[in-house]
Parts: structure tokens; sequence; C-alpha cells
């Protein structure tokens, strides 16, 4: 766990220890509805629950419980890929987050269902961060282990306690200042893959 993980998302960080250890919140995801959201929701909801925030992406869904938002999805547009058919599509699954100190069951499920639906995607692919991911989860869910990506480097500053992509420095910047950047790296990540039903 590094120090600005803790520092700057420190409450996502305890609801997933209560989620390891069965503490947070329980709801069942038919007690939910799906809708679709607009970006803004979709990028407050994910910046406040998912340790990475948001990420930009094509189609917005969320679940809803009693008309406050409780979980958010979100996909990319369909890519063409070699290992399906010249009409079929796949399509990533960027981001999945529950809301913090609750445990939404099946709520992800729910709405990888409800996207085949009105998507039809020749398959859907994910990545699970080798830091934080739950061993079987998306296994459970139908997806099958594709492969592991190599670790991500990034530079933290240690001024401002915020990381970035290591691409996103210029080697010149760090060198003016090397003590107050340091270079930092995850996990890897797994990659799943979830063929059409």
């Amino acid at each position: 766990l590094w120090f600005d993980v803790w520092e700057n998302k420190k409450n996502i960080v305890q609801s997933r220890i209560k989620a390891l250890l069965q503490l947070n919140k329980r709801i069942f995801a038919r007690q939910t509805l799906v809708q679709r959201i607009n970006k803004n929701e979709a990028e407050t909801f994910l910046n406040n629950h998912h340790l990475m925030g948001y990420a930009t992406a094509a189609y917005h869904y969320g679940l809803k419980h009693k008309n406050v938002l409780v979980a958010v999805a979100a996909f990319s547009r369909g890519r063409k890929m070699n290992r399906l058919s010249s009409t079929e599509r796949s399509f990533e699954l960027i981001r999945f987050a529950g809301m913090a100190d609750m445990n939404i069951v099946g709520g992800l499920s729910k709405l990888i269902i409800y996207f085949e639906k009105n998507h039809k995607p020749g398959d859907i692919m994910t990545y699970t961060d080798m830091d934080w991911g739950v061993a079987n989860t998306f296994e459970k869910l139908g997806f099958r282990k594709e492969g592991i990506t190599s670790p991500h480097l990034y530079i933290l500053d240690l001024n401002t306690h915020v990381r970035n992509y290591f691409k996103a420095f210029r080697s010149e910047d760090i060198e003016k200042d090397s003590s107050r950047f340091l270079t930092i790296s995850n996990a890897g990540s797994i990659k799943y893959i979830r063929q059409k039903k």
C-alpha cells in the first residue's frame, strides 16, 4: 500500500479492507435498477469510489438503490479484434466501482448482462490490478484469464503526493529536481475475456 494511495484515497482503501473482512453494508442487485448515466455522474462517482478514479469511456451505466447511485460500470466503444468475426466487436469494461462501505451482491454481473443485452458484444475484456484485484472474481462471472501485463511505472511527486504515468514525464524535468520525484510501479494486471453467451 503506497502512502500516496492511503493519503489520497483513504476512505476507499478502508472500504476495500472492510469488504474483505465482510464488514461493509450489503445490498442485493435485485434491489437495484440499472440506468444509463451521463459522463459527469460517472466521473464524480468513480473519482470518489474507485482507487484509480475516472477513465475516458463511451458508455456509463449505474445501479440505483432507492434512487441513490450505488455502483457504476464504464465501457469502451466496440473494437475489431482478430479473434472475432468481421461483424463482431470487443468491448472493454474500463471501470467498475461500488459505493464505499457497501457491497452490492451481484451488482457487476447485473451491469454486464444489461450491457450485453443492449450492445451485443462479441466479447468483453477487462483488466484487474494485481495490487488490489480479488482472485477469481471475474472467473465467477464467466471471464477467462487471458494473460498478465507488465507493471506500470509511475512518477510520484513527493511534494504533492500525486502520481502520474512515467511516460507523461520528460527525463530532463525529473533530472532538474530528482529528490522531488520517486519512480514506483504497481504489480501489473491480469487480462480477462468474457465470450458472448
